[in-house]
This record gives structure tokens, sequence and C-alpha cells, in this order.
């Protein structure tokens, strides 16, 4: 039963003192999903929703307005929206600015790739600007960091949201993140979250 599974779950985090759950890449069915379970009253955690680049987020959005919102109902809200521009260290996927000691195929100029051109990513993140979303984006690598940094600031200046200032974009991940990109993060009011876990378990392959 997927009501029963629900509430075992909620109840696992609430056991452990969680309280809130983010769902940080958020696909139209789970949106509908998550808004149904608010509606129905199953919710006993607070979620917070974040609609996913190659998905049309403004019709998620759209389809589901009470919950576009700073305030939970029925203990649920979107918190904005969600892209990607890298993969991960661990799968030699973070796009890097020096290489990686070995590539997959054993390449040594390998730095992997980006997922998104500038434009994209760009017109992504004004989007979200303009509708005054918060942005959070996946970045592993220091090249995709410096490509978030550079499109996030780009989309600003060009959007007419009197509040664009004060959204504080996300950067999720930053393993490779660099001192520059930190400061840079500061001055034009990025937060960084840093993937602390992963250090534990792929730490060898960061060294890589």
């Amino acid at each position: 039963d997927f009501n029963a599974m629900i509430g075992d779950m909620q109840r696992i985090y609430l056991e452990h003192g969680v309280t809130t759950c983010q769902d940080g890449a958020t696909a139209p069915d789970m949106a509908a999903v998550m808004a149904g379970l608010a509606k129905a009253g199953l919710l006993k955690m607070d979620i917070v929703a974040y609609p996913m680049w190659g998905t049309d987020v403004m019709a998620t959005l759209a389809a589901n307005p009470e919950f576009d919102s700073q305030d939970y109902h029925g203990h649920f809200r979107f918190g904005g929206l969600k892209m990607f521009l890298d993969g991960s260290p661990q799968g030699l996927t973070a796009w890097m600015t020096e290489p990686y000691v070995e590539g997959p195929d054993g390449e040594r100029d390998w730095v992997a790739y980006g997922t998104m051109t500038d434009d994209d990513a760009t017109a992504f993140a004004k989007a979200a600007i303009d509708s005054n979303h918060q942005l959070l984006c996946h970045t592993n690598g220091d090249a995709a960091a410096d490509q978030l940094l550079r499109v996030y600031e780009a989309a600003r200046d060009a959007s007419d949201n009197p509040n664009k200032m004060g959204l504080r974009p996300v950067m999720i991940h930053c393993q490779t993140a660099r001192t520059d990109q930190y400061e840079k993060m500061a001055e034009i009011g990025m937060i960084p979250s840093i993937f602390s876990s992963h250090i534990w378990y792929w730490g060898d392959a960061h060294l890589r």
C-alpha cells in the first residue's frame, strides 16, 4: 500500500529527529504525487521540492499553484528550480579544469564534460530569477562551478526582477571548488552546499 509506505518512511525520518526532507530533482509526476499527499493530509514532515531542468518546470509549478509558495501547505511546497551542469568525481564525469590522473579509457587529458551549454544554462537560470525562484545547481567539478558562476551572474544581470539580488542561489556539492570560486560565491550571494559525506565514501577517487 503506497500510503502506508509513505507513512512508514516518514516515521523513520521523524524517529531520528529529521523533520524536513528535500526532493532535489522533482519530476512532474512526483510533484503531482506529493501535492496529492499534501492535499490528503498524509504528510507529517515538511517536504520541499525543486522541479528539475529537462522537464517543463513552469508547467509543474502552474499545475500546483498553491504549493508555489514560501509557506508549506499540508507540509509541502516548491522551493525553487534545479539544474545539473556535470556528473560526479567517482564516475569521472565531474567537469574539471585540470585532467584526472586517468580517464575512463586511460586518457591522460581527461577533464570530463558539461551537460548544458552556456546559452541553455543562462536561459534556465534567468527563468528561475524572472519567476522569483531560488536556483539550485548540481556542480561537482571546478569547470562546472566556473560555468555556474558565469551563467548565473549573466542571467541575474539580464533580469528585470527587482528581487533578483535576494534569491540566494545554491551551488550543490561543489566538491572541487577553488578558493577563488568561494570568494565569487560570497560576492554574488551564492550559497555553497558541500557534499561532505562523499569524502568518506569516495575520497580516494577525489584524489585522482
